[in-house]
């Protein structure tokens, strides 16, 4: 690996990850994509120490369903972190995404079982941490029995002037009309002053969601009006797209 000087993406699936992979990655100058998919980190970066040791520098990082985070946050320099894609188990480690200068950030939530998961307090704790910088963003939440309002009137909705694109996957309760949740949403959002595209999809057990048309342009032009660059809504499957000064149906 440590010959392949022009590697660009470099993907571990299922691996033991050891210190011999992590010298051989931090030595790869123009990586640009690193995804760890189900591997575990056995050893390497957090046993050395912090003066000696090799870091990976590269722009775009993926984890997903892996275990050993302390060897992972050890070898990856979040410096140079520009895109970011994991799960929340990995984002329960992370505390230093106001230190980075991240563009996009995607979190996903890949159990639907543990109804604790994606809670709003584990999506409040991210929300803290928002760079500035960030421009794409994708957060899981759920609201089983009951909508928790704060986690959309938080401040740090207000931290993110240059955000672009927001998706939330939103999982529910059979009790909360899914309408309800995207009106709260809405809400909360019409402090992001630049968005372009806004995106909440159904997750979780009740993906049988139907939204009509009517119900997407109307929370739009009571809630969302105030947003000027905002030329693109996807409601629970229903998409609208602003074309000539109309929201016109995709």
């Amino acid at each position: 690996m440590a010959h392949m000087k022009n590697l660009r993406e470099l993907k571990f699936s299922r691996s033991i990850v050891k210190k011999g992979h992590w010298d051989a990655v931090a030595t790869l100058e123009s990586l640009e994509i690193l995804d760890f998919s189900v591997c575990t980190f056995v050893d390497g970066p957090a046993d050395v120490d912090p003066d000696k040791r090799l870091t990976v520098k590269v722009p775009c990082l993926s984890v997903h369903g892996c275990n050993g985070y302390p060897q992972l946050l050890a070898a990856i320099d979040t410096r140079h972190l520009r895109t970011l894609t994991m799960d929340l188990e990995f984002a329960d480690h992370v505390d230093w995404l106001s230190e980075t200068a991240l563009i996009e950030l995607r979190v996903y939530d890949y159990d639907i079982k543990r109804l604790t998961m994606a809670s709003p307090t584990r999506v409040k704790r991210l929300l803290c941490q928002m760079p500035q910088s960030i421009q794409v963003l994708r957060l899981p939440f759920r609201t089983f029995s009951e909508i928790d309002e704060s986690l959309f009137v938080d401040p740090a909705w207000k931290t993110m002037p240059l955000l672009r694109s927001l998706t939330l996957e939103v999982g529910r309760g059979p009790d909360i009309a899914p309408m309800t949740v995207a009106r709260l949403v809405c809400d909360g959002i019409r402090v992001l002053r630049g968005l372009r595209s806004l995106t909440l999809n159904a997750w979780g057990p009740h993906l049988d969601v139907e939204v009509s048309l009517v119900d997407v342009r109307d929370t739009i032009q009571e809630q969302l009006i105030d947003i000027p660059g905002l030329n693109f809504v996807q409601i629970h499957g229903t998409a609208v797209r602003l074309v000539y000064g109309e929201w016109m149906d995709i």
